[in-house]
């Protein structure tokens, strides 16, 4: 593949899968430190109200924080230079400046917040069922049971995807930061196979380049929808023309 995007994607898939294993793992702690938590604390109402603040101390000390601290922090920084690398593959040469270092922190802080609100939600509505079988007098080991099969429900589960949105988010918005003023037009890369969306299958096929209006065209088309594997990588003209592809005359595929 062009611009390095192989070697990316491989170092995506790698982070991906690590999070994924671990993320298994914690979410499994977590249920199990919960149980006991609720196996020896008196269960009332008045100590069913605190529960989500439990439930969030207990995330944090199973490493679910600094997983997610890890991933878009550490992990995501060997992408920068891959990055960099890219570019220049495309005839087009960028530096980190410290400004873009502070908007790339400002990112990671917005992509971690995500997990966050994931964490936060979870925990409100172990919360307000507890309360509801406090209330109820279930004995202790149906609550056990219960909130068990509750947190298997919640928004918790939506980590690993979330995974995958906040990782090609922050490579398409670094991309875009080191791309900004280089004056270059834009290809459409990435793997084809069996389960390449129509969408991407038709711009592929296309082998055009794109300005700075047709690229948003392309990259904000619903017909992307989610964790689109497709990323909008700038490169001189000189090189787009180089390896056959020809100037777009609109958006296509849109």
């Amino acid at each position: 593949m062009a611009l390095g995007h192989e070697a990316q994607q491989k170092e995506i898939d790698d982070i991906l899968t690590r999070f994924d294993g671990d993320m298994t793992r914690i979410l499994l702690e977590v249920q199990k430190l919960i149980a006991q938590w609720l196996m020896t604390n008196e269960l009332d109402l008045q100590s069913s109200l605190k529960f989500d603040i439990v439930v969030n101390d207990i995330l944090t000390q199973s490493g679910y924080y600094t997983l997610v601290n890890r991933m878009v922090g550490e992990d995501f920084d060997k992408l920068y230079p891959m990055i960099q690398e890219g570019l220049a593959l495309g005839g087009l040469f960028s530096t980190y400046t410290a400004a873009d270092l502070a908007k790339i922190t400002a990112l990671q802080a917005i992509e971690s917040n995500k997990f966050s609100v994931l964490a936060n939600t979870s925990a409100t509505t172990l919360r307000d069922n507890l309360y509801r079988y406090t209330l109820s007098n279930f004995t202790v080991d149906d609550i056990v049971e219960n909130i068990s099969r509750d947190m298997e429900k919640t928004n918790l589960k939506y980590a690993k995807t979330l995974a995958n949105t906040v990782v090609s988010e922050m490579q398409q918005s670094t991309l875009d930061l080191e791309s900004e003023d280089l004056g270059g037009v834009y290809l459409y890369i990435g793997v084809q196979d069996s389960v390449t969306r129509d969408f991407c299958n038709c711009v592929l096929n296309k082998d055009h380049y794109y300005n700075e209006e047709q690229k948003r065209k392309i990259q904000t088309a619903p017909e992307r929808r989610y964790n689109c594997r497709h990323r909008l990588r700038m490169v001189s003209v000189d090189y787009a023309e180089s390896q056959g592809y020809t100037k777009a005359k609109k958006a296509d595929c849109t």
